[in-house]
């Protein structure tokens, strides 16, 4: 789920960060997920929240 700016474009901007909330993810793969998701943008930093 995202939160945050992203979902108000009207408080996006270029130099906001992307926002994702995410359940389920046991607690030996959270680091593995935030680094799959740091990676995706190279424009945006994408902060996971467990």
């Amino acid at each position: 789920m995202a939160f945050g700016s992203l979902v108000n474009r009207s408080r996006f901007r270029r130099w906001s960060d992307v926002d994702l909330a995410a359940w389920g993810i046991p607690d030996d793969r959270f680091y593995a997920a935030v680094g799959a998701v740091t990676g995706v943008s190279e424009k945006f930093r994408v902060d996971l929240i467990g």
